[in-house]
C-alpha cells in the first residue's frame, strides 16, 4: 500500500464524491472546512508551504488529500470480465502514464493492467496529470504480460 497526495480543489472533492480510500484531508485555510462539514474525514490546516511539500510542489490550491493506493487483485478482472482491457507495457514516464489514464478514462476503460517491472509505478504525479482521470479505474500489476494475456485468452477474450 503506497500513501499518495492528491492536490488541487476539484480532484480533492472528486476523490470524496467518489468514495475513494482516503485516510485525512489537508487544507490552507480555514474558510475551506466548509467543504467537509458533512464527511467524517480528518481534516487538518497546514501552510502553503507545507501542502506543497505533499505534493511536490504541485499546484495544490490549498486542497490535498492523503490516499492508501493499492493496486486492485488481478482475479477481479477475470471474474468481472469487463470489455476493454487496457495493457500497458514500458511506460515509464509518469507524465505520459496520467496522460494515458486520462485518455483512457475518457474512453470508457476502467481496468488497466501494467508490469511490475519497467513501468512507471502510480505515483502522486501520475494522478495530477490524469487531472482525476484515476477515479473509477482499477490498476493492476503483473509479473508478466504475457502470462496475463495468455490467461486472458483462456478466458474467452477473444
Amino acid at each position: 500500500m503506497a500513501k499518495l497526495f492528491i492536490g488541487g480543489k476539484n480532484s480533492t472533492l472528486d476523490a470524496i464524491e467518489s468514495k475513494l480510500n482516503l485516510k485525512r484531508i489537508y487544507l490552507s485555510k480555514k474558510e475551506n472546512l466548509k467543504y467537509f462539514k458533512n464527511t467524517n474525514f480528518k481534516v487538518e490546516i497546514l501552510s502553503n508551504l507545507e501542502l506543497s511539500k505533499l505534493t511536490n510542489n504541485a499546484n495544490h490550491q490549498g486542497f490535498v488529500a492523503e490516499l492508501d493506493f493499492t493496486y486492485s487483485d488481478i482475479n477481479k478482472i477475470y471474474e468481472s470480465k469487463p470489455k476493454i482491457v487496457l495493457v500497458l507495457d514500458h511506460i515509464m514516464d509518469t507524465y505520459n502514464l496520467g496522460a494515458i489514464i486520462r485518455s483512457a478514462n475518457a474512453a470508457g476503460i476502467k481496468d488497466i493492467v501494467m508490469p511490475k517491472e519497467n513501468c512507471a509505478d502510480i505515483t502522486s504525479n501520475v494522478l495530477k496529470v490524469s487531472s482525476g482521470g484515476f477515479i473509477g479505474i482499477n490498476f493492476y500489476k503483473v509479473s508478466s504480460l504475457n502470462a496475463f494475456l495468455n490467461k486472458l485468452k483462456k478466458h474467452s477474450y477473444w
